[in-house]
């Protein structure tokens, strides 16, 4: 059976290897003990049940889908598709991308897809505000089934861009319609087979093929099944990447992310899958320095230490550990092949003296994981022998609450915790020793607190934090745009 790479093959992970050097952040949340919620994400209904995080619109508007209460005027993209010589595009997808910040990280993730009309025409209504990309994946030409050197329209973001780095950000506000015309140019493709291997003929398989933002060509590319063959009959010039994830109903137990650099014909390339890793964590405490302390018992409560890795992978930004198999044992689990960063949070007095993984301080490297699996065990060992800050805020104002956000200025971890504020100043925080730049915000809503650019225009305090310190700090509260 050959079957249609289409938006509907999706999956639970979709692993993307981080900067080969990433940004570290160590963020601290000042908050009062409520839930806060972006409307965009989550919507309560009145009874305090979570709701769907889709929505409807009537007549303009986004509604709870629950309680049926509008949340905001809805927005919406309209525009044109044409080929470089004006003529309109019809039925060819277009693909709206939405930016989204998780921890601290921007990530672009693919909202939703239409086709244009029988005139080029697209209309993306019921958005919520926010930033977003429009891209439009092109086509094969017509010509590319013959004999000739094939030849396709290709990718295009909004802004006549080839790239999302490059692209049009479009920032919607409520009730706002903004138009986004795309302009394909033609240029020179390449036939392209690759042959997909190591995941069991029982188990479905899943295959896109993506652009170094995680946007997926869609037309041209086809899958057989059965033989788990790929194949583009125009595939454009540059670096793609063969995404492949199989696995029998929800679980997608292998996983693969191979990129190719296509410059030429290229003919059965071979792309191993490989099954995902298991990892086992292990939370290693020193000993309470007074028997029976508030932090022994709650240690006794709560064994192990706030724990996730994450990559820039905008479908999974975060993987957590659960409890599995008898005897119970904590796991991460299932881990893709890739690199990731550690994020370790705190029980009571302790902070984290050290974490390795392999044989290697993924406190001050990357945590890799290869495709040769094994049950080879996140060792994180925990100290008494922490630093902590003492905050005074200069202008609360308003607010009745505020984020301190610590950046390490060597590669560490990163973590969110959660305080109530005694009017503008604020008790010990624990944190691992070391030398941080310090800073107030007012929200994190929308803020890349992991991009140094992004804090550079706020205002700040530096620290070098000792063992057994309390440091002073007063500090204004910034108010992100």
């Amino acid at each position: 059976m050959t079957v249609a790479v289409s938006k509907s093959l999706t999956r639970p992970f979709r692993l993307v290897t981080m900067p080969t050097k990433p940004s570290p952040i160590l963020a601290v949340v000042f908050a009062q003990a409520t839930l806060m919620m972006h409307a965009a994400s989550l919507v309560q209904s009145q009874t305090g049940a979570k709701a769907e995080q889709s929505h409807v619109t009537v007549t303009g508007t986004v509604r709870n889908r629950v309680s049926g209460e509008p949340i905001v005027p809805a927005a919406k993209i309209v525009g044109r598709v044409t080929e470089e010589n004006g003529v309109p595009v019809k039925n060819t997808p277009v693909q709206v991308v939405k930016s989204a910040v998780i921890n601290g990280r921007k990530y672009w993730r693919n909202d939703r897809t239409f086709s244009t009309d029988s005139d080029g025409n697209y209309q993306t209504d019921d958005l919520f505000p926010g930033t977003y990309l429009i891209f439009a994946p092109g086509y094969p030409l017509e010509a590319s089934n013959g004999k000739s050197p094939p030849h396709a329209a290709v990718p295009a973001y909004f802004g006549d861009a080839a790239d999302a780095a490059s692209a049009t950000n479009i920032k919607l506000i409520a009730g706002q319609e903004f138009r986004a015309d795309i302009h394909f140019r033609e240029a020179r493709a390449y036939r392209f087979s690759a042959q997909i291997t190591g995941i069991p003929n029982e188990l479905s398989v899943f295959v896109n093929v993506e652009n170094a933002s995680g946007q997926r060509l869609e037309e041209g590319i086809t899958f057989d099944e059965k033989n788990r063959r790929l194949t583009a009959q125009a595939l454009p010039g540059g670096v793609w990447t063969i995404v492949v994830s199989g696995g029998r109903g929800a679980s997608q137990d292998y996983e693969a992310r191979q990129q190719v650099n296509v410059s030429a014909d290229i003919s059965n390339l071979q792309v191993p899958v490989h099954r995902a890793t298991s990892i086992p964590l292990v939370v290693v405490h020193q000993a309470s320095p007074i028997a029976n302390s508030p932090e022994e018992q709650y240690r006794k409560l709560f064994a192990e230490a706030d724990v996730s890795i994450s990559s820039a992978d905008a479908d999974n930004p975060l993987i957590t550990p659960a409890y599995e198999g008898e005897p119970s044992a904590l796991m991460l689990n299932p881990v893709p092949p890739g690199k990731y960063r550690l994020h370790a949070g705190y029980l009571g007095k302790e902070c984290l003296d050290s974490a390795s993984f392999r044989g290697v301080d993924v406190t001050r490297e990357e945590l890799t994981v290869g495709s040769a699996g094994g049950a080879q065990a996140l060792t994180l060992k925990m100290t008494y022998d922490c630093g902590s800050l003492n905050v005074h805020l200069r202008s609360l104002g308003q607010n009745n609450q505020a984020f301190l956000v610590a950046v390490p200025k060597s590669f560490a971890l990163t973590d969110v915790r959660t305080f109530k504020i005694a009017g503008e100043r604020q008790q010990a925080v624990t944190l691992s020793p070391g030398a941080y730049q310090v800073f107030a915000f007012s929200s994190l809503d929308e803020l890349e607190y992991e991009n140094p650019e992004s804090l550079k225009r706020y205002s700040g305090q530096s620290v070098d934090l000792k063992s057994g310190q309390t440091a002073e700090l007063t500090l204004d509260l910034n108010h992100p745009n």
